[in-house]
């Protein structure tokens, strides 16, 4: 969840306000910067007479960190191969304190304050709805800007820090007459209350391990985390929701032009369908009335006359053919009605051997089906007297 979270919120633009506490009141001092890729941009930096004053310009949803300095702020260099500097270390009460160190390899150098100092200040932030996330004491983090400046004095606030081989070698107090002093930084100018306030964000962007300081529980920097992540989900969430009402209004629109258009083509369609239906119906009743006239067979009457009289010997009198006869008689009321696979055929012979051949012959045809002797009579002649009824398959 936490990995999650640091992948949602970012804090690309960071708020830092100088507090330095003087003689005559305390001063406030704002610096914007914004990251981009590699670099540190300055947006813009401000000084203020109240807390009121700061509000006012301060953009609360971006992240704030504190620095203190000024009057009740104490500064000491401590040598690290001195037994009494290293004592007095060991025995600094850090429970009571909250400050600031850097660490060169031969000194360590301290700015701190007592607990209930910047506690007190951190509480009126709260109380002015300004969210602090970390905190500084002293100008100590000056020295991080010098690597751009590449200076052998920088004032960081009101206190000189010293340089030698651009490592800081001395901490002092100015004149009292220089108590101001300028520094370019990329394109901006900015003052000596504003200097700390850009290595404090040097130092959030990419932490050094030479920069160690004290913790305070009135800080909650995952809870402000949480908030921007919870905010930044619950704005996803809400776009997405309407992103999703959007998209559903959009297909409910197409839904119902695409659903008029299926109507619309339905009822073209019920109505094709009706006529083609009525169609239907008009061909399949043409087709029984031609199949039952027998004009929708694939052999024409003449094939049949011409397949029989071939078939016919010279032994056989056909004296009769009635190709698809009547069912019944004409009647000016009723549909004609044939039989439109019968052949009838009368005639005579003398000779009964021949007609049984014939016979034999005609149930070999392909297109018969169904051969009957309806009757066959002899006379005193001995002449046979027949009467045939075929029926046939292709129709």
């Amino acid at each position: 969840m936490d990995f999650l979270l640091n992948k949602i919120v970012k804090f690309d633009t960071l708020n830092l306000i100088g507090v330095f506490r003087g003689s005559e009141g305390d001063s406030y001092f704002l610096l914007k910067v914004k990251k981009k890729k590699t670099t540190l941009d300055i947006v813009e930096n401000l000084a203020f007479d109240s807390v009121e004053e700061l509000k006012s310009k301060l953009d609360n949803k971006l992240p704030t960190i504190l620095l203190l300095d000024g009057k009740g702020v104490l500064n000491k260099k401590i040598d690290l191969k001195n037994e009494a500097d290293t004592e007095w270390l060991k025995n600094l009460d850090y429970k009571s304190i909250h400050y600031t160190s850097y660490t060169t390899s031969d000194h360590q150098f301290l700015s701190f304050c007592r607990h209930t100092i910047l506690e007190e200040l951190i509480e009126v932030f709260h109380k002015n709805e300004i969210q602090i996330i970390d905190f500084y004491i002293g100008g100590l983090t000056a020295v991080l800007v010098n690597e751009l400046l590449d200076k052998s004095r920088l004032l960081s606030n009101e206190t000189f820090l010293e340089f030698d081989h651009n490592v800081l070698s001395g901490i002092a107090k100015p004149d009292p007459e220089k108590k101001t002093e300028n520094y370019t930084v990329g394109t901006h100018s900015v003052s000596n209350f504003h200097l700390p306030l850009y290595g404090a964000a040097i130092n959030f962007y990419v932490s050094q391990n030479s920069i160690a300081k004290s913790n305070t529980g009135l800080i909650d920097t995952e809870e402000l985390i949480y908030k921007k992540g919870f905010e930044k989900m619950g704005v996803f969430i809400l776009v997405g929701f309407f992103c999703l009402l959007l998209g559903s209004y959009g297909l409910t629109q197409y839904l119902n032009y695409s659903n008029a258009g299926l109507y619309l083509e339905n009822s073209y369609n019920s109505k094709t369908y009706t006529v083609i239906n009525n169609l239907q119906l008009q061909k399949d009743k043409k087709l029984k009335i031609l199949a039952e006239t027998g004009f929708s067979s694939k052999k024409f009457i003449s094939f049949y006359c011409y397949e029989l009289t071939k078939s016919i010997p010279g032994a056989i009198n056909l004296s009769f053919m009635e190709i698809y006869p009547l069912q019944k008689e004409i009647k000016k009321t009723e549909r004609v009605a044939f039989d439109y696979k019968i052949i009838l055929l009368k005639g005579h012979t003398g000779n009964e051997t021949v007609f049984n051949d014939w016979i034999d012959a005609l149930k070999n045809e392909k297109w018969l089906q169904k051969l009957e002797i309806v009757s066959i009579k002899r006379d005193k002649k001995n002449i046979s007297y027949f009467e045939l009824k075929i029926t046939i398959k292709d129709v």
